[in-house]
């Protein structure tokens, strides 16, 4: 174990280090960049003789890692930070509380919907107890509680929370306030994921007006539901048969291969760009919502077939991640399987093949063997390996991830059957599809 002297002056130097971050650019950055130094003063140091000090660079590191959804790689720092308070102040003390939400938004972040919701329930009944009906700490959780619930798929729950949160709202800070809006968006959210579209766009299309005239046409939040309005109508098209794909490309008559997109269709690139010139507006250029609308950009561009056009302005983009979030991003890394895609589209198949190999490798480091992004960069690759005529490779890592392709994806995604498809022609001679 670290003697105890060396772990205070590491706690400081790290104190030091993130606490001069302030809100700059490189934040999150240096918080991915230190974060084995914090793994490593959790591991040397006794829960008991943890500091304040410590305890300020977890919670600066918790709230730069849960601002860019990447949760899961803060949980056991928050874990840690439970320990500590649950040890010094107990478990109903305000502090307490606080960490137990946050922990609860790193689980949620990280898939674990089942434990948010539980904490957030007992943190929920425990503030009911003691503090005023009004008082907005039970009004903030409720609302992570409501996320909890559409996330763990209890819809019904999710909407009656959403409701009663709305009614708050309208009774203290009036129906034109930001919180107001959020939760008639929020509701609009849940509709769709339990099955009613339609009903998710009607609530939008009177919301967006209104928003544009309370809050602004540039106001983050409004620029975030329009966005939500365009991407429902989309969608809702796409599932009534009224969306024609256009990802086929007849000029590029190639073999299959897993595609890195969610299905959810992209609107025109001209709607995209607009988006980026919103986000950049509203957020600045180099934040974290803008440089993932220029993603979605550029994924236009190529799904429409400009790919010379694409593939630079993956490179511009992929450049100010690296700069502004850091190599280890979640988001830089989605641009990087992009980019590497599109080097397929354009026949480049070594060099997309090769830039895989270390996404593979990159994600699984960073991210995990379950993280989305690991796997669609798996699936890639064992479709490039078939592509190549690398059949023994492509059988290989398929053997030692299938069971993590079916663990995320599950038996009926897309990428989940061209693999196992690919896989099963080979074993009759035929090498693509």
């Amino acid at each position: 174990m670290t003697p105890p002297d060396d772990v205070a002056v590491e706690a400081r130097q790290l104190h030091d280090t993130l606490t001069a971050l302030g809100e700059g650019r490189h934040a999150i950055a240096v918080v991915l960049s230190q974060l084995p130094r914090i793994l490593s003063l959790i591991d040397a140091t006794p829960v008991e003789d943890e500091t304040t000090i410590s305890l300020r660079v977890y919670n600066v590191a918790i709230v730069a890692l849960l601002h860019h959804q990447m949760g899961e790689r803060a949980v056991p720092l928050a874990e840690r930070a439970r320990d500590v308070v649950m040890l010094r102040l107990g478990p109903e003390h305000e502090v307490t509380l606080s960490i137990l939400e946050t922990l609860a938004s790193t689980y949620q972040q990280s898939g674990q919907h089942t434990r948010a919701v539980q904490l957030l329930e007992k943190v929920l009944t425990a503030r009911q107890t003691t503090q005023d009906p009004d008082d907005p700490d039970i009004w903030h959780v409720m609302q992570n509680l409501g996320g909890a619930y559409h996330a763990a798929g209890r819809h019904r729950e999710a909407l009656a929370t959403v409701d009663q949160i709305e009614a708050h709202h309208i009774r203290t800070v009036g129906p034109w306030h930001r919180s107001t809006f959020m939760a008639r968006n929020n509701r609009a959210v849940i509709l769709r994921s339990a099955g009613d579209p339609a009903e998710a766009i009607r609530i939008l299309e009177l919301l967006v007006p209104e928003m544009e005239q309370h809050l602004g046409a540039q106001h983050a939040d409004t620029v975030d539901v329009r966005d939500g309005l365009a991407r429902a109508r989309r969608a809702h098209a796409r599932t009534s048969g009224a969306h024609a794909a256009a990802k086929a490309d007849p000029a590029h008559p190639r073999p299959a291969l897993a595609d890195t997109d969610d299905l959810e269709p992209e609107g025109g690139i001209d709607e995209m760009y607009a988006l980026v010139r919103d986000q950049t507006a509203a957020r600045g250029a180099h934040d974290l919502h803008t440089l993932i609308a220029r993603v979605r950009a550029a994924t236009t561009l190529r799904n429409q077939g400009h790919l010379d056009e694409a593939r630079e302005e993956f490179e511009r983009t992929l450049a100010d991640c690296v700069t502004h979030l850091g190599e280890n991003h979640p988001v830089t890394l989605d641009a990087r399987i992009r980019l590497a895609f599109t080097l397929w589209r354009q026949d480049e198949d070594e060099q997309a093949l090769i830039a895989t190999e270390v996404l593979v490798v990159d994600c699984e480091r960073e991210l995990g063997r379950l993280s989305r992004l690991t796997i669609t960069a798996v699936t890639m690759l064992i479709n490039l390996y078939s592509l190549r005529s690398r059949s023994q490779d492509a059988d290989q890592l398929l053997d030692e991830w299938h069971a993590d392709i079916i663990e995320v994806l599950g038996f009926e995604h897309e990428l989940t059957r061209l693999v196992l498809a690919q896989r099963t022609l080979r074993q009759y001679g035929i090498d693509q599809l």
